[in-house]
């Protein structure tokens, strides 16, 4: 029998060190997998072997873009796999291992936004118990570095002992920190099919955000897709896609659809190739809708009525 033993640690380079030292000690790497948040994507970037982003010269930018290089090419040649996902409710994640296996495992068609929720699924399939596994997801969320390692039971120990010696995060602790801060404390449920016509579209970290815009994107599916070969579960996916680029940080300061695709489609076409086409305008009713009710363009969001009821 095989136990997964879990450890958030607070960057990748200590992460990188920790796998390293459970290869060395005899482990497979087959068995290691790891997910690191990638909110700014500068993990995705050093993937794609730029060396540095586009304008930046300086000694020191230079320095730290070949310290994040070697860090994650170090990874792509000790782990099975690395790639990137971008995952509802989490955000942009590099992963590699299993984990990574299992988050794709939906296979072509089924989209990035398919897999809401994945990566405390994928652990919660590996043995992880549900809360714990939402914990890490948060974790990974804020941008720690998730380390798992499946193995006999008889060396649940040696895997346990190798991972401490790089102090990972005391997951209790760092919980009742978040709890603190507000975390999860007023958490709100609302079925998908009937989104709460009171709820505020505004306090993204109370509710799902996807139930609030169901009936939009149902509507558009409708007047656009009623025809096509594919069913609203599938053009789910790009919708929450759309919803998802308009909410993360590393693309929400960009106000043209224009400077987003490029990536958008880049990222998409990674984990569904070919596809991109059918469902991009999908993708760009999400981002348009989500950007204009969130006031990342003010001339329109104001002319919104959520938006006027939210601020007047």
């Amino acid at each position: 029998m095989t136990t997964t033993v879990v450890a958030l640690y607070d960057n990748l380079t200590i992460a990188h060190r920790a796998a390293q030292d459970l290869i060395n000690a005899g482990f497979s790497s087959n068995s290691i997998s790891l997910a690191a948040g990638d909110a700014t994507g500068e993990y995705r970037r050093y993937l794609a072997d730029e060396t540095q982003p586009a304008g930046n010269t300086s000694n020191d930018a230079v320095a730290t873009g070949a310290g994040i290089g070697a860090v994650v090419g170090g990874l792509g040649g000790l782990l099975v796999g690395l790639g990137t996902l971008l995952i509802p409710g989490v955000g942009p994640i590099i992963a590699a291992g299993p984990l990574l296996t299992s988050l794709t495992s939906l296979g072509v068609g089924a989209g990035v936004g398919a897999v809401a929720g994945g990566v405390a699924g994928a652990l919660a399939d590996m043995g992880v118990p549900e809360e714990e596994a939402n914990y890490y997801t948060e974790g990974i969320r804020r941008g720690g570095t998730l380390l798992t390692i499946q193995v006999p039971d008889e060396q649940i120990d040696q895997a346990r002992d190798i991972m401490e010696r790089h102090n990972p995060v005391d997951i209790d602790e760092r919980v009742n920190q978040w709890q603190q801060e507000g975390w999860g404390s007023t958490a709100v449920s609302t079925a998908p099919d009937s989104p709460d016509p009171n709820a505020n579209v505004f306090d993204e970290d109370e509710i799902d955000q996807y139930d609030l815009y169901d009936a939009r994107f149902r509507q558009h599916y409708q007047d656009n897709y009623t025809n096509s070969t594919y069913a609203y579960d599938n053009y789910a996916s790009a919708y929450r896609y759309g919803l998802d680029l308009a909410n993360y940080h590393y693309y929400s300061g960009r106000r043209s659809w224009a400077e987003v695709e490029q990536e958008a489609h880049q990222a998409w076409e990674d984990q569904n190739p070919g596809t991109w086409e059918q469902f991009k305008d999908a993708v760009h009713y999400a981002w348009e809708e989500v950007t204009t009710m969130l006031g990342l363009d003010e001339n329109r969001a104001t002319q919104h009525p959520e938006y006027q009821r939210h601020y007047s």
